[in-house]
C-alpha cells in the first residue's frame, strides 16, 4: 500500500485559490516540537516523523521544495560527536539556476548543532528507523533521503511538500488564516520574514536560501509586517548578533526604541 494513500486524509492538497502566506515561525516551531517528540516515541509512524522532520527542514532552510524531495540520504548529515565544532550540513543537490554548476562548486549550508540540537537528533533518529524499515522491508533503500517504504520517489514533484506540510499541520491541529493558505512557498517566506524580522542579515538570508548574491529577488519573500518573535530568535538567533540595530526589509539600519 503507498505510504502516502495510506493517510491521504491527513494530505488533502492544499488550495491554490488562495493568496500564499509566509508560514509563522511559531507554526515551524509547532512542528519541531511536535517532530521531537516523535523522536522519542518509536510508536510514531515513520511516516508521521517524516512528514514534519522534512517540512522542518526546508524551514530551517529557506528551501524551495525540489532542493529538500531531491535531497539523497548522504545531503543532510550531523557531523560526528567527536568533531570539535559539529554541524547540520545541507548539500543543496537541486537549486534554482545551479542545475549546471557542478557539485564541487556548490557548498553546503551548515547549522551548528550546538544551535540546533534537538534537530540534529532528530535527524539521525530518522535515519535509522528508515535503515531500520527498510530492513524490515526487505528492500534497498532507494537515494532519496526522505523516500519510506511504500513511496515512489521517481514521481515525486514540487507538490510533495505540500502534502508533507499539509499532515504536519493536521498533527498540530493548525490552519491559515482564511482567505490564505500556506505551500512549500511558504517555507521559504517564512523563514526569510521571521529571520530579517530579528535582524539577520540579508547576505546570511540570501546564503541559506540559495538566492543570487546581492540579488534584491529575496526581497519578495520578505513580509515586513512580520514582527519579531521568540520562536523567530529560537530558529534563526544563532545567524546575527543581537546587539546590533534591527535592519529593515531593504537592508537599511533601524534605531531601536528604548
Amino acid at each position: 500500500v503507498d505510504a502516502v494513500a495510506g493517510l491521504a486524509g491527513m494530505q488533502q492538497a492544499i488550495a491554490t485559490s488562495s493568496r500564499r502566506a509566509p508560514l509563522p515561525a511559531a507554526v515551524a516551531k509547532a512542528f519541531h516540537d511536535k517532530a521531537g517528540g516523535q523522536a522519542g516515541d518509536v510508536s510514531t509512524p515513520l511516516l508521521l516523523f517524516r512528514n514534519n522532520l522534512s517540512t522542518i527542514t526546508s524551514f530551517m532552510y529557506f528551501n524551495r521544495s525540489d532542493t529538500t524531495h531531491s535531497l539523497h540520504e548522504g545531503d543532510l548529515s550531523v557531523d560526528p560527536i567527536e568533531n570539535s565544532d559539529r554541524q547540520i550540513r545541507l548539500f543543496p543537490r537541486q537549486r534554482k539556476g545551479q542545475k549546471r554548476v557542478a557539485a564541487t562548486k556548490i557548498d553546503a549550508a551548515l547549522i551548528p548543532v550546538d544551535a540546533h540540537p534537538r534537530f540534529a537528533s532528530m535527524i539521525i533518529e530518522f535515519k535509522r528507523r528508515r535503515a531500520d524499515a527498510y530492513a524490515a522491508a526487505g528492500v534497498k533503500p532507494p537515494l532519496q533521503l526522505w523516500a519510506i517504504p511504500g513511496d515512489r520517489p521517481s514521481t515525486w514533484t514540487s507538490d510533495v511538500q505540500n502534502r508533507w506540510m499539509e499532515s504536519a499541520l493536521t498533527q498540530v491541529s493548525m490552519r491559515a488564516p482564511p482567505g490564505y493558505s500556506w505551500t512549500s512557498h511558504s517555507l521559504r517566506s517564512g523563514p526569510a520574514s521571521a529571520a530579517r524580522a530579528i535582524g539577520a542579515p540579508l547576505e546570511q538570508i540570501r546564503y541559506y536560501g540559495g538566492w543570487a548574491r546581492n540579488s534584491d529577488v529575496v526581497l519578495d519573500y520578505i513580509d515586513p509586517t512580520v514582527r519579531p518573535s521568540k520562536e523567530g530568535r529560537f530558529f534563526f538567533g544563532w545567524l546575527f548578533n543581537e546587539n546590533q540595530p534591527p535592519p529593515s526589509p531593504d537592508g537599511t539600519a533601524v534605531a531601536r526604541v528604548t
